[in-house]
């Protein structure tokens, strides 16, 4: 995976807090990070204390990261990120690639805000980075292996360039942790519960116009699954989602581009999860295919 968001980070918008009298000499057990931001100013803000800083994290959106220093013969950087927030397995798809790509800036906005703790102890920077993905769906819920402390130092990537690509190597795979995983205490999530006998007039109109418009895409759609997982592949045009739409480009007061993006679970025997993403861009001439990923391989 080549994540095109890595080089973005800029120290200059991290904001770094100091909380419970933890200092830069504290050993690394006692440190806890809480890392959110803001979607508004771009802003990233690292609490860095002896407990996390529950009050800093929305408890609607649930986008924070939060780590651990845990010592298993060496030290590792465990990290956790919240996959599902009450919303379905859609959402949760959807949130795994976003935590994807972002995870090289969280990790680099860390390392470069208690960069002071790491170089007075330098032998971390040969220390793991893993990350626990935690979800109810067993597919989604993991531990991965994304690389070195070192490898997120933002002064050395910064001066090797843009071409390097450090996570290619590492999150494709489960990382089995030495022992039990030391799980990281997470807030309660608030889960709506829904009325089975209430009806929406206007989602059902929506799945109406969705399902017209999956339709259309169709033949599109045919060509990416048997690029993809082979010819003959069967999969369902009524189980799929549009998971996403926005519009790109304005021509005029009649005229727009649109980016649509197609989930599909697809194969003989299909999983619960869109294992097939497809994005298209549309406008009044054209219809063509952005991407096509499976989430599962990002």
């Amino acid at each position: 995976m080549r994540c095109k968001n890595l080089f973005k980070f800029n120290p200059k918008d991290l904001k770094v807090s100091l909380k419970n009298g933890i200092s830069i000499m504290e050993p690394a057990e006692l440190r806890k990070y809480t890392l959110t931001h803001s979607d508004e100013t771009g802003e990233l803000f690292l609490t860095i204390g002896n407990e996390y800083d529950n009050d800093s994290i929305d408890y609607k959106v649930r986008d924070e990261v939060l780590g651990i220093w845990v010592k298993k013969d060496k030290y590792y950087l465990l990290l956790s990120v919240q996959l599902d927030n009450g919303e379905g397995i859609l959402n949760t798809t959807i949130r795994d690639k976003i935590f994807r790509e972002e995870l090289p800036i969280a990790i680099q906005a860390i390392i470069c805000g208690d960069n002071l703790f790491i170089e007075n102890n330098k032998e971390l920077y040969d220390a793991k980075v893993l990350v626990k993905f935690n979800s109810g769906i067993n597919e989604y819920n993991c531990v991965e292996d994304w690389g070195y402390i070192k490898d997120y130092n933002y002064d050395k990537l910064r001066s090797d360039g843009e071409n390097q690509d450090i996570t290619s190597s590492y999150n494709q795979n489960v990382f089995p942790l030495p022992g039990p995983v030391i799980p990281i205490p997470q807030p309660p999530i608030p889960i709506p519960i829904p009325n089975p006998y209430s009806y929406d007039k206007n989602k059902a109109k929506n799945r109406i116009i969705e399902n017209a418009l999956i339709t259309i895409l169709d033949r599109y759609i045919r060509n990416e699954v048997f690029t993809l997982f082979g010819k003959n592949t069967p999969y369902c045009l009524k189980r799929a989602e549009v998971i996403n739409a926005r519009v790109t480009n304005n021509y005029g007061p009649c005229t727009e581009q649109y980016e649509i993006t197609i989930g599909l679970k697809v194969g003989k025997n299909p999983p619960f999860y869109n294992n097939m993403i497809i994005t298209f861009v549309i406008d009044e001439k054209n219809i063509k295919v952005k991407n096509v990923k499976n989430p599962r391989k990002i």
